[in-house]
């Protein structure tokens, strides 16, 4: 991968993800402190993560996540961050009509299918993966910022 850019905030490698409970965000805190990264992803049906509940978004990016499952019961989810990561491949499930923001940016993702139904997603930001083609969803029609530099691809279809 290529050097952070200097608009993603640096984190310290020692770090986990941390629930912050004001903004229900995920942020970094020592491993001294709590669980590691394992522990924060919700189970199919859940609605919270490491028993807090989320009103609209989930920031994971800057960790070392190599997978990461997410329910399609988080309805209300607005913003999905989850930049700067290890993720080879990523399924976002269906029913998140709400998604405004989707963050991918900067794993190793050789391969992602944006799912449709997505009429509320503005911003899709897959830039620095390993793509090879990308497909846009006809209903993704609100898309306003859509970002895939740095990757690998030699076809896209923006239909």
């Amino acid at each position: 991968m290529r050097q952070r850019r200097s608009y993603r905030k640096q984190l310290s490698p020692t770090a986990a993800p941390h629930v912050d409970s004001h903004t229900h965000s995920i942020r970094r805190k020592s491993l001294e402190e709590g669980p590691g990264a394992e522990d924060l992803v919700s189970a199919p049906g859940q609605r919270t993560i490491n028993g807090r509940s989320f009103s609209n978004m989930i920031d994971l990016h800057g960790n070392q996540l190599t997978n990461v499952t997410m329910p399609g019961s988080l309805t209300a989810l607005t913003q999905l961050h989850l930049a700067i990561n290890r993720l080879a491949s990523f399924t976002l499930p269906s029913g998140l009509m709400n998604l405004t923001s989707l963050d991918l940016a900067e794993n190793t993702l050789t391969g992602f299918t944006l799912p449709g139904g997505l009429t509320s997603l503005t911003n899709l930001e897959l830039e620095d993966n390993q793509l090879t083609s990308f497909t846009m969803p006809a209903d993704a029609t609100n898309l306003t910022t859509l970002l895939l530099f740095f990757n690998q691809l030699t076809n896209v279809s923006l239909a």
